[in-house]
């Protein structure tokens, strides 16, 4: 099964000028296994979300999913260009991956601790790479169904002001 970003909407546009450019940061962590982090962004979406605009994404996170992987999302809206890339994107995804499996590979955690410990180490790995982009709140957890369909809707927050009601969906 395979995790897509299905769609979103712009709750509340960032408090810049412009149309906002929305990316996801996408964390997938299986106990004993490495973890994996993708970014999903659309050209088209540069400067081009505003306020109630509906987006039909069908990007895809992760090619291999199941129900009892641990998966967060969050949010980052780009100014002036994407701060999250190469070697800052690089440096994010270690220090989020490396956090992973020192608590959860290992298996020294417990799920709960996991479940409060990992939405800060990608909040404070993406915070610590970014430029000027506007960094997400606190990441949200997606719910993943044992079979093909629906993850309950999360919502996602920028530091600028943006808010994003977002759906991911698991297909076969």
């Amino acid at each position: 099964m395979k995790l897509v970003l299905k769609e979103f909407r712009c709750l509340s546009q960032d408090d810049n000028f412009g149309g906002d450019s929305p990316y996801f940061i996408v964390f997938k962590g299986r106990t004993g296994q490495p973890a994996e982090i993708d970014r999903l962004r659309k050209k088209s979406w540069e400067g081009n979300i505003t306020s109630g605009k509906f987006v039909s994404a069908n990007v895809t996170a992760f090619s291999n999913i199941s129900s009892g992987d641990y998966v967060l999302a969050h949010v980052v809206e780009q100014d002036d260009g994407l701060d999250l890339e190469g070697s800052d994107y690089n440096n994010m995804a270690n220090y989020v991956k490396n956090a992973w499996s020192i608590n959860a590979q290992m298996g020294f955690a417990p799920q709960f601790v996991l479940e409060m410990v990992m939405p800060l180490m990608l909040a404070s790995g993406v915070n610590k790479n970014i430029g000027n982009d506007d960094a997400g709140g606190l990441p949200q957890k997606v719910s993943i169904p044992g079979a093909p369909g629906l993850c309950p809707l999360i919502h996602l927050s920028t530091d600028g002001g943006g808010l994003y009601r977002v759906r991911f969906e698991v297909k076969a």
